[in-house]
This record gives structure tokens, sequence and C-alpha cells, in this order.
């Protein structure tokens, strides 16, 4: 090869980079809308019209044993009659051993079924107790989904046991979160 075809193929290959750069380089810097997106305030369930929302009691904090109280707030945001059934669990779970290999799996602490029937523009706020009692060292979570029609309505079941609900369930929304984990203890250092 000579000095001359490796000038040729230096040159080319300089050319291809340029153009490369120049090409993907706007894109990438230019990444559209710089606004910040907007901030969710509180997560809600929207059902035949009707927006669901929960809130704790008072807006407390809770800690491992406390009993916790909340409000089912539904609004209907039509100009027509609508009802809708809301069932509200709350979950718990506990972080995983590090040496674990399975995935940690929610357990149900406490569940209800709300059906609410609203005039046009109506607003219903319903109280919630749920008599149960926090676990310790454990993440909660208060889920908010539809109710199915085998759940609700005349030819009902009862429920032999309380069903894990899951936000992988296209309808349900983590309205709330709680933590009752301990603290880390800062390690100290040991003296030789």
């Amino acid at each position: 090869m000579k000095t001359k075809d490796l000038a040729i193929i230096g040159s080319v290959a300089f050319a291809t980079a340029t153009l490369t750069v120049a090409f993907f380089l706007p894109n990438s810097l230019n990444a559209g809308n710089d606004a910040a997106p907007a901030q969710i305030v509180q997560p809600r369930l929207v059902s035949n019209g009707i927006e669901f929302t929960l809130a704790a009691v008072e807006h407390q904090t809770f800690k491992a044993g406390d009993e916790p109280a909340f409000e089912l707030k539904a609004i209907n945001t039509t100009a027509e009659n609508a009802d809708a059934t809301v069932l509200v669990s709350m979950t718990s779970m506990a972080p995983p051993s590090a040496f674990s290999r399975l995935v940690g799996i929610p357990a149900p602490l406490w569940e209800k079924t709300c059906p609410v029937t609203l005039k046009p523009n109506e607003t219903k706020v319903i109280a919630l107790d749920t008599t149960t009692k926090l676990p310790q060292n454990s993440t909660i979570n208060l889920i908010l989904r539809t109710a199915s029609p085998q759940e609700t309505g005349p030819n009902a079941q009862p429920k032999p046991q309380m069903v894990v609900t899951t936000t992988s369930n296209p309808s349900a929304v983590v309205a709330l979160s709680y933590s009752t984990l301990q603290p880390a203890q800062p390690a100290k250092s040991a003296v030789n």
C-alpha cells in the first residue's frame, strides 16, 4: 500500500466521521421539550367518569403497630349519573434477604370493596378504617383498582381468602405508600 492510498483512506474516513457526527450530534443535543415533566400531585383512578383519590385521615404518617384510617374521595366528573365500584387493598412487603434469589410477593393486609353512585358533579368522601396493625420492617402500599363484575353484584360469591392485588393489573393504581423500615445503623469502627 502506498502513502497516497493511505492518505485517501484517511481522508475518506475523516469525512465519513465528520458527516456522521454532523448528522447525529444536533439531534442528541436537541432532545425536544426542555420543560420539566408535569408532576403527579396525587395518584387517581378514573372509572366510569368517577375520579377516585385516597388520602390518610388528617394527612398523618404511620409507623409499625398503627391502625391507619383513610378517606376515599369520589368525584363524578360527568354531567350524568354515574356508578362505579372500586377495590381498595393494603399490602405489605418486607425487604428480601440478601441471600434470597426469589422475588418478594406482597402480603395482603386488608381490602374493601366500595360501590359508589353519584349524581352529576357530586362528590362523596368514604371513611375507611382498616383495623389492621401495620407490620414492622415493611413497605406498605394502598392500591386502588376497579372491581370486576364477579367481585360485585347480586351473585357475588364470598371470597375464601384475600387476593393479592398487584399493579400489573391495568386498572390498578398505587394510591399511597408507607414504610415501617428501621433506619440502617451506621457501622461502628473497630478499635485495634
